[in-house]
């Protein structure tokens, strides 16, 4: 819920950071889309998916050029483990 349902649940006005001493070094190693349900709760600074509710939010944006073409075509649900941390924009996401 916190994830996916920011809004709801209220997050979207609090600060962005990361809440493990080892979050650089895990999104370093792909962590953020390896194992997305805990890095983007614990580590949305690392993993550049704050929910911000501002457009100066820098989690929200695409970090692939192809990201609106997959969710188009459906990515957003088939591969949502790097979807929805790397095509937050796209995906709608923020």
């Amino acid at each position: 819920m916190n994830v996916n349902c920011a809004k709801s649940c209220r997050l979207c006005d609090s600060k962005c950071g990361n809440y493990n001493r080892n979050c650089e070094e895990w999104a370093r190693l792909r962590e953020c889309t390896k194992n997305p349900d805990y890095m983007t709760i614990y580590c949305p600074k690392a993993c550049h998916s704050c929910h911000g509710g501002t457009g100066a939010d820098v989690g929200c944006k695409d970090w692939n050029e192809y990201c609106a073409a997959w969710a188009r075509n459906g990515q957003c649900r088939v591969n949502p483990d790097y979807m929805l941390v790397y095509c937050r924009k796209s995906c709608s996401q923020c």
